[in-house]
């Protein structure tokens, strides 16, 4: 997921960024960095000779689904973000032109903050329903919602929180 913050240009939406402080590493050839599920972090190579790989894994057992190793329990807003965020993503189609994940995907990116913006009245339990969201039937909507919902078992007020301060 792209940060929502231009890091060359970070503007008033984020002004506690002014204040962040990045760690530097370089590699040599033969070694690896490994970054923990769900933290944030950005890449840019020092010369156009570059060779990187990026792998990530998650196992997931019968017995241990909800455990998310290497991930403490003080990341749990983070990792609800996330996983909403990727459950939305991959709702929405790419739009032709947007299949690169590493560009822009200004379409979906509409998508989901429509849909977002429908959603959020609806889980502040407001007297008035918004109607769908744009280019979605209500029962589409209503059945994304549900899953959503699902998604965020119990958490339905961490969840507006978070897509409050999001969207």
């Amino acid at each position: 997921m792209p940060s929502m913050v231009d890091l060359d240009a970070p503007d008033e939406r984020f002004p506690k960024w002014r204040q962040a402080r990045g760690c530097m590493v370089e590699l040599a050839p033969g070694e690896a960095l490994y970054i923990p599920p769900y933290w944030w972090h950005h890449v840019q190579s020092l010369t156009a000779e570059t060779t990187s790989m990026a792998m990530w894994f998650f196992e997931h057992f019968p017995l241990s689904s909800g455990v998310c190793f290497g991930v403490g329990p003080q990341a749990a807003d983070i990792v609800l973000m996330r996983d909403v965020e990727e459950f939305l993503g991959k709702h929405f189609p790419d739009a032709p032109g947007e299949e690169d994940s590493t560009k822009a995907r200004p379409v979906k990116a509409a998508q989901v903050a429509g849909f977002v913006r429908w959603l959020l009245p609806r889980l502040r339990l407001e007297a008035s329903m918004p109607e769908a969201p744009e280019g979605m039937l209500l029962a589409e909507a209503e059945a994304l919602e549900a899953k959503v919902l699902k998604l965020a078992e119990g958490r339905r007020e961490k969840l507006l929180a978070l897509l409050e301060r999001r969207f």
